[in-house]
């Protein structure tokens, strides 16, 4: 978060790396129920979190029908109380290489 403010002070745009983390999140209850609130899939509830922060995302598939579930982001928005929620399952963990140990 305080990256992101930093960013956007900056007038840069963060992107999420590997931001379907593996799918970790996808079972966790808050977003289970924003899934099931929005109609849409776990995958999508996590993706529109990253778009929501003002993120940018590059998530793959190798499926054809996952890389067009993965576009298909613009006609809902989570809550505030769904965004808060989200953020809570932050457990600092990376599921991608840190860029600030690129050399």
């Amino acid at each position: 978060a305080d990256l992101r403010a930093l960013h956007q002070k900056l007038g840069i745009v963060t992107q999420s790396w590997t931001p379907l983390g593996q799918g970790k999140a996808f079972t966790a209850p808050a977003v289970q129920a924003a899934a099931a609130r929005t109609g849409k899939s776990p995958a999508q509830v996590v993706l529109r979190w990253h778009v929501q922060l003002g993120c940018s995302v590059i998530p793959r598939s190798t499926r054809a029908a996952g890389l067009a579930e993965n576009l298909n982001l613009w006609d809902f928005d989570l809550a505030a109380a769904e965004m808060a929620a989200i953020v809570l399952l932050d457990a600092g963990e990376r599921t991608g290489p840190d860029p600030l140990l690129f050399s």
